[in-house]
């Protein structure tokens, strides 16, 4: 597999996208990195942030019965997925699939590593910006 490149973002996921941005602006000094959009496929609003050179995504469910509203529901607000950026989104997840990990959601910009594969967390595997 080729190695990631980098941490690409941390993903939150939150009630109120609106209200995490403020606190992340006001307290953090954050900057809005990509303001918010729809994210129909994920049935989620998504929002970038740069804190400290690091990106933050806050997602928030659009649909009470997305995958953002039934993970909050399940462990509440907070971590989402850890992304990292690879060139090749296909054969970086082919290669992992290979390995016995079970890799979901997966696109052509990006693929999750299943939490249960990864020590309970999320990690995406995203192509460069």
């Amino acid at each position: 597999m080729a190695k990631p490149k980098k941490l690409h973002h941390i993903a939150l996921a939150v009630k109120d996208v609106d209200a995490a941005q403020d606190f992340f602006v006001k307290n953090l000094a954050a900057t809005v990195e990509r303001p918010k959009r729809v994210l129909e496929a994920e049935r989620s609003v998504s929002v970038f942030l740069s804190v400290g050179g690091i990106k933050i995504e806050l997602l928030q469910s659009t649909d009470p019965e997305g995958p953002v509203a039934k993970l909050i529901e399940r462990k509440g607000e907070g971590l989402h997925s850890v992304s990292f950026e690879v060139d090749d989104v296909e054969a970086a997840a082919k290669d992992l699939e290979g390995k016995g990990l079970r890799i979901v959601g997966k696109t052509a910009r990006y693929a999750f590593i299943h939490p249960r594969d990864a020590f309970g967390v999320m990690v995406e595997l995203h192509a460069p910006d």
